[in-house]
């Protein structure tokens, strides 16, 4: 059994025997729309949703962000939305279109697709190095979130590689998936991702799991894996967050 085996055997352990509130981790999500269908009532209903209970972020597509900007005017809730999203694959002179263009409708947080196709074929962390330094470079002041998809990875110690790269870039928060192909998020993935925060040596930089987390006990294993590797302060919407749409209504019914 390797470490991060162990690890998340103790997560499991920690589960059965004691778990945050439900409530508790209203603060940490990002509450989510990114379906084809989504039209300004969709929007609608999440921004009032994450007045409502208290989120740390809205994140939609672009073409959503100023009505998102207009709705949670005057509340702490930051609006957030996609670039690159979600094959990784566009040109970079578009993609720094693109985040000046989110930035000039008012985001506050950028989550990111790295070129993660590119670099399982090369295996050459310099392009995501450079890649996301350009992109930081475009929105210094504002929130990185690069989105690594990690279910994409065949290989743990090439995750971890992509990782440290972004994080050598100017990352914020390292994010597992964009919830748009088959493997989404897992503990184990999960637990890479937190360890290469913990290598790079800034408690500062954050971690965001999104990718098919639907359900309480799922995210309640997400937030006692980064207390256990992170400690319980590192745990706060600053540095660990949860990317979904469903979720929130099960954490508020419970």
């Amino acid at each position: 059994m390797n470490n991060f085996e162990y690890l998340i055997h103790r997560v499991e352990d920690a589960v059965a025997e004691r778990a945050p509130a439900p409530l508790s981790m209203l603060p940490y999500l990002d509450l989510t729309s990114l379906n084809t269908d989504d039209d300004e009532k969709t929007i609608g209903v999440l921004c009032e949703k994450a007045v409502r209970y208290g989120v740390a972020a809205v994140c939609v597509y672009p073409a959503f962000v100023p009505q998102a900007v207009q709705m949670l005017k005057g509340s702490a809730v930051n609006v957030a939305t996609v670039i690159n999203f979600p094959q990784g694959n566009q040109a970079l002179p578009y993609v720094l279109e693109t985040i000046e263009d989110a930035l000039k409708d008012g985001a506050t947080e950028l989550d990111i697709v790295i070129p993660y196709q590119e670099f399982l074929a090369t295996r050459d962390a310099k392009h995501i190095l450079s890649f996301v330094k350009v992109c930081k470079n475009e929105m210094v002041g504002h929130c990185l979130k690069i989105i690594l998809e990690s279910g994409a990875f065949y290989d743990t110690q090439l995750l971890e590689k992509a990782a440290l790269a972004a994080l050598e870039g100017g990352a914020n928060f390292l994010k597992t998936s964009t919830g748009k192909i088959p493997q989404g998020a897992s503990l184990m993935t999960a637990a890479i991702l937190v360890n290469a925060i913990q290598r790079f040596g800034d408690a500062e930089r954050g971690f965001k799991v999104s990718g098919g987390v639907r359900h309480y006990n799922q995210a309640k294993a997400y937030v006692l894996l980064a207390e256990l590797m992170m400690g319980q302060s590192w745990v706060s919407p600053e540095t660990f967050r949860i990317g979904a749409s469903s979720l929130l209504d099960e954490l508020v019914a419970e």
